[in-house]
Order: structure tokens, then sequence, then C-alpha cells
């Protein structure tokens, strides 16, 4: 019997793997043609692309933050979607930063802006190493009206990511 069991749960798990790949590799596929989408200049096209994917797959975190790092900080129709895909991923995975950042930028975008800062710094808690939570800090901070905060986490960013040339320039 013990042994009709382990085969069963490894039937059954061989049987997620094969249902789940399609869907991994439809979400890849997806951020490959976001990607050439935006090299060749069409950055809206890229987004459209990202977000028409998450909402089949929004659990794909990388395309997440691809399409998050496309989302213009001006009203758009694809925030809501992301803002969604963000709460559900937070929910889910509280304990993966990308979830809280997409967060804090649509609540930034929405003009929620304390919300926002609540949002940045637990992403930034999450996941102290890599740029984008500073990046997205100051940029909330300066659209709070803290110019003298947001260069100062700006600066942190360069000092977290001194090779990212994405940090150099927004802090100049």
């Amino acid at each position: 019997m013990r042994v009709l069991t382990g085969i069963k749960i490894r039937l059954n798990t061989v049987a997620f793997l094969l249902l789940a790949w399609p869907i991994a590799a439809a979400a890849s596929d997806a951020l490959v043609r976001a990607r050439e989408a935006a090299e060749h200049g069409s950055e809206s096209r890229a987004l459209e692309i990202a977000v028409n994917e998450l909402e089949r797959a929004p659990q794909d975190r990388e395309l997440f933050l691809y399409a998050l790092e496309l989302l213009p900080e001006n009203p758009s129709r694809h925030a809501a979607a992301i803002s969604m895909i963000g709460k559900a991923g937070a929910e889910k995975n509280g304990g993966d930063y990308a979830w809280h950042l997409g967060l804090c930028k649509t609540r930034r975008i929405a003009g929620a802006a304390a919300a926002a800062v609540a949002d940045c710094l637990r992403a930034l808690e999450l996941e102290p190493i890599v740029y984008p939570p500073y990046r997205e800090l100051a940029l909330t901070y300066a659209a709070a009206g803290d110019k003298t905060k947001a260069a100062e986490i700006f600066k942190r960013g360069t000092d977290v990511s001194p090779s990212d040339y994405r940090a150099h320039y927004r802090l100049a």
C-alpha cells in the first residue's frame, strides 16, 4: 500500500508539472516578446504584451517586474491590472518584494503617496540589495514633495547598485 501511495504522489507531481509547463513556457515567451517590442522602440506594446500574459499567468514574477518597469509614471490603463496582480501576489507570497514594489508604484501613480511609502518600505525591507525598491521609494518621496528624502534614497540606491546606470541617471 505504501508503494502505491508513493507512486500516486509521484504521478500527481508529474501531472501537475506537465500541466504547469505550458503556462511557464508561454509566460517566458511573453517576456521575450515584450523585451523585443521594447528594443524596437515600442514600450507601450511591450507593456501590453506583459500585462495580457500576466492576466493569464499572474504568478510570473519576472514578467511582473518587467511590466512594472515599463509602467509609466502617469495614469495608465494597465495600472489597475498590475495593482490587482500585485495585491494577489502579496497575499499569496508576502515575503517577496516584487509584489509590494508593484503596489508601491501603482499606489503612487494613483496619488496615494502615504500607502505607497509603506509598500515601498516593505519591499525595501524584504530586498535591500537590489535597486528597484530604492528607485520606487525615492520616486514616491519625490511625488509626495519631499525632494530631500528622495535624493537621499536615490543616493542609497546608487551605493547598493553602483554599476546600474539607471541609479546614477535618476540621482542626477
